[in-house]
């Protein structure tokens, strides 16, 4: 996703780009770029918009490392900011990824993550209710 100007200055994107870039892509199915595009928004600060796409990305492919450790930014997030209501896509996320890798190997993937942060442990037994 890096372009050049006309004298071959590279361009500064914004972190809206980025974000634009990355639904387009997903529009497209072209998963990839937009996971790529989707990581570049939230390396560039903090968006949560990005963190949530970027979320749902890691939980569609099965990644539960990856996954977790967004949930964990996420909910510090919310937590920090109690004036806006909490995403449901965490706990959608969280229940793609029992529905595709079985509880067990969910919870020994994530073990780290299930130990290091109360709000993984919620959403991992929030998605056993679920289930």
């Amino acid at each position: 996703v890096s372009h050049s100007s006309r004298n071959n200055v590279p361009v500064n994107h914004t972190v809206g780009d980025y974000l634009r870039y990355g639904y387009l892509a997903n529009r497209l199915l072209r998963k990839d770029e937009a996971a790529k595009a989707f990581q570049q928004c939230t390396a560039k600060g903090f968006c949560l918009r990005g963190l949530l796409a970027t979320l749902d990305t890691y939980a569609q492919d099965g990644f539960v490392e990856e996954t977790f450790a967004n949930i964990h930014t996420i909910s510090s997030y919310y937590q920090d900011n109690p004036q806006y209501l909490v995403d449901k896509s965490m706990a959608n996320a969280t229940f793609r990824l029992v529905s595709k890798h079985g509880l067990s190997l969910v919870k020994n993937l994530g073990e780290v993550w299930i130990k290091r942060s109360i709000f993984v442990k919620k959403h991992v037994e929030a998605a056993v209710t679920l289930k």
